[in-house]
């Protein structure tokens, strides 16, 4: 089940296999529909979601109402809004599933769990 996740983090750094498992434990499978918001403007993100299964967009709305794509994030990709995310403040992006998606969702008290654990995980991320 974390095969995928778990080769992603091998190429990024050098991980213990009692430290994968950790991570491992961390992190929480879910399936979210085509079509969904994961995160809309105004609200703080909570998450780092990595891509198992599917496409999800990133983009905000400019002053005259289009929206602008940062992002298409695939699998095998993260996606998230990390000032949002760190700093805790509400985003300017959304986040929506253009595919039925399968993620790993880590929620910001588990990384900060992880991180002060097992340091070596900030070259990861």
């Amino acid at each position: 089940m974390y095969e995928a996740i778990n080769n992603y983090i091998s190429r990024c750094a050098s991980i213990s296999e009692s430290e994968m498992e950790l991570f491992n434990s961390l992190l929480k499978k879910t399936t979210v529909p085509k079509k969904t918001y994961l995160l809309q403007e105004g609200e703080i993100c909570n998450f780092e979601a990595f891509i198992i299964k599917g496409c999800i967009r990133s983009f905000y709305i400019d002053e005259n109402g289009f929206e602008v794509i940062l992002q298409f994030a695939i699998e095998d990709w993260w996606v998230s809004d990390i000032a949002s995310f760190h700093d805790q403040k509400p985003s300017n992006i959304y986040i929506e599933t253009l595919e039925d998606c399968e993620l790993f969702i880590l929620s910001d008290k588990n990384k900060e769990e992880l991180l002060n654990q097992i340091p070596q995980f900030e070259r990861v991320f």
